[in-house]
């Protein structure tokens, strides 16, 4: 029988610990999510689906041990389809840091044509595949083992231009988000009026500075406790140079039930 570990909470986070071994299990995820302890090698992080088709349907458990999986909660899934509604209905989304596919598996319970979802650890791979096909989804789902930079700057995939894209790396990463802007704006990934969703790590109040390629628009941000959640609309009509972006200025977190 799978038993509850006590949380500890901060803002934005609840850190789960197990006291029979301290330590082993002592992790940070997001609020929303709930974690379990389970059989050796995987973790059971309870997510559901929020809306749509698959409302309420419960995802599998994720594999344990892997460096930088940090499901998105809940409350942050919401505020991005909250703010996106019909947007959704028959995309094309690239999800270039699937982790545990929550966001595309929301976004195809929803109406989303198809998603192409890119990850590079192969348990993970695993994972998703095995999970698409639960659900009955892997006819509209295509998992891709690839560094996510790498795979964008080869050329562009057999999907694109999507209309949604999510990146969401780990938040030791946060190198990525100005290459992958521009070379998504540059290499033809995006369709007109495409939206671009970034959720990233804030320090001390604060998130780099980010200098977003002239081409996407920054329409709205909002903090989540330790993230910041962008969105961002893509106008091919404008060069693709960078500037840069207010996003870096401290900003009041959240109250609780808002949205973006």
């Amino acid at each position: 029988m799978p038993r509850i570990c006590p949380i500890w909470s901060q803002p934005g986070t609840r850190r789960a610990q197990s006291p029979a071994e301290p330590g082993i299990h002592d992790r940070v995820v997001p609020v929303g999510v709930f974690p379990l302890e389970t059989s050796p090698g995987t973790l059971l992080v309870v997510q559901r689906i929020e809306a749509g088709s698959l409302r309420g349907r419960t995802l599998l458990s994720l594999p344990r041990g892997v460096p930088g999986l940090r499901p998105t909660g809940a409350r942050v899934r919401g505020a991005i389809f909250d703010r996106l509604q019909q947007a959704v209905e028959q995309t094309r989304v690239l999800d270039l840091f699937a982790g545990s596919g929550a966001l595309s598996l929301e976004a195809l319970s929803r109406g989303a044509h198809e998603v192409t979802l890119l990850e590079v650890d192969p348990r993970v791979v695993r994972h998703l595949r095995r999970q698409l096909a639960v659900l009955g989804l892997a006819d509209r789902a295509t998992v891709v083992r690839a560094d996510a930079l790498a795979w964008v700057r080869a050329g562009r995939g057999p999907a694109a231009p999507y209309d949604l894209v999510f990146v969401d790396p780990p938040f030791a990463m946060p190198h990525v988000f100005e290459p992958l802007a521009r070379d998504l704006c540059e290499g033809g990934w995006l369709a007109p009026d495409a939206w671009v969703v970034c959720e990233r790590e804030r320090c001390r109040g604060k998130s780099p500075v980010i200098a977003w390629p002239a081409a996407l628009t920054l329409e709205r941000s909002r903090d989540y406790g330790q993230a910041r959640l962008e969105l961002l609309r893509h106008d091919r009509s404008r060069p693709s140079s960078s500037l840069p972006s207010p996003s870096s200025l401290p900003s009041p977190s959240s109250p609780p039930g808002d949205s973006l």
